[in-house]
Formats: C-alpha cells, sequence, structure tokens
C-alpha cells in the first residue's frame, strides 16, 4: 500500500509496454489475455495485467514463460533491446556480430548474444 501523497512507482518492469504492444496487435481486451493465460496455469487477472502494462507491477519469471507462450514469441521480442535506467541508456542485449572473439557472449538458443556494449 502506499502512503498518502507519495508518488506510485510506475517503472517496475521492462517487459509491460511490449505486453500491452502484442496485446492490442492481437485486438484482445486484459480480459481475454487473462483468460487465456489462466488456461495455461498462470494465476493472473485483469487488473493486474493492467498493472503491468503500465509499469505499475513487477513481473515474475513464470508469468513471462507464460506471456511468451500465449504470444508465441521469443524472450528477447519482449524486452527492449536498450533501458532507461536513471540517467543513462543500459544496453540489455544484442545479437553479437562477432562470437568467434568476443567473449561477452553467451549461447540463447544456439544463437550468440553479446552481453558487453560492443562486440570486438
Amino acid at each position: 500500500m502506499t502512503p498518502r501523497g507519495a508518488a506510485m512507482q510506475h517503472n517496475l518492469n521492462l517487459v509491460g509496454q511490449k505486453i500491452a504492444e502484442f496485446r492490442h496487435q492481437r485486438r484482445q481486451t486484459h480480459e481475454e489475455l487473462a483468460a487465456k493465460l489462466q488456461l495455461l496455469g498462470c494465476k493472473i487477472t485483469s487488473q493486474i495485467l493492467a498493472k503491468i502494462e503500465t509499469g505499475r507491477s513487477i513481473v515474475t519469471d513464470a508469468q513471462i514463460v507464460f506471456f511468451l507462450e500465449v504470444f508465441n514469441i521469443a524472450v528477447e521480442d519482449l524486452f527492449p533491446l536498450k533501458s532507461q535506467s536513471g540517467n543513462r541508456t543500459v544496453l540489455l542485449a544484442k545479437k553479437c556480430m562477432t562470437p568467434a572473439l568476443c567473449k561477452g557472449c553467451f549461447e540463447k538458443n544456439a544463437e550468440p548474444w553479446c552481453s558487453r556494449k560492443s562486440s570486438v
């Protein structure tokens, strides 16, 4: 519960805006998407979904898996490539162009992804 007069946070997750975009592309209401997620076993309501989309709620890793399944998308489709953190921009991940030379890469579904700002 937020104390009276305190500002409510609207940046509690990185994926809410993308979830909203995917829902709108499919012309689904919050209620329709929540029902599909519930059929898969996700314990979510349309109210929680609305809070996730507006950044007023965190998203669990389990919920992310359900979103990936219901939208039939890859994890990299859900996360933005860049995130604003305070007054700086953080590069979250990008496909590495030179995986054989880069020591900052890790394998993701047999595709190299780079966790460094630039690939050498």
